[in-house]
Order: structure tokens, then sequence, then C-alpha cells
């Protein structure tokens, strides 16, 4: 994941398009990146907001739905909470 701030920026404006325009697999994997940013940059509160937006985005597009799923599994590894990474 990039922690440069030119790239989140073009991540949100990926969702903002992506979102505007109705391609919902578009913002999913923008959402899920933002995700990971959020993750690098050590805000979970943030990666778990994204991930949730993403997850909704995703929803009922099984391929989009199992990237969601691997960014919470990062999120969780990367913050020693293996267990719940498991369980999720």
């Amino acid at each position: 994941a990039s922690t440069d701030p030119g790239a989140a920026a073009a991540l949100r404006e990926a969702v903002r398009l992506a979102t505007r325009d109705g391609l919902a697999d578009i913002a999913a994997l923008a959402r899920r990146e933002l995700g990971f940013v959020a993750t690098a940059t050590g805000d979970q509160a943030e990666a778990r907001r994204q991930l949730d937006r993403a997850e909704a985005a995703a929803a009922g597009r099984p391929e989009a739905e199992a990237g969601v799923a691997y960014g919470r599994g990062f999120a969780l590894v990367d913050t020693l909470a293996s267990a719940g990474a498991v369980a999720e």
C-alpha cells in the first residue's frame, strides 16, 4: 500500500467518479485500496470505515467481496489481531 498522499487523493477521486457513474466494482476496489493505505499509515479506524464502505459497494459480487475480505485480513494481521483475521 502506498503512503503517498497523492495516491490516496487519486483513490478518493476514483471513488467519487465511480460512485457518480454507478460503477460499484471500481468504487469497491478503490475503497479497498484506501483501506490498505489507512492500514499502512496506522489509521485503523479509517481502514475499517473504508473496508465497510468497500464491502457495501461489493455486495453481491463474489470476486469484489473476496478482495474486501483480503483487505480486512491484511488490516487485522497488520495490527497483530491474527485470531480475528482467522475468524473473519
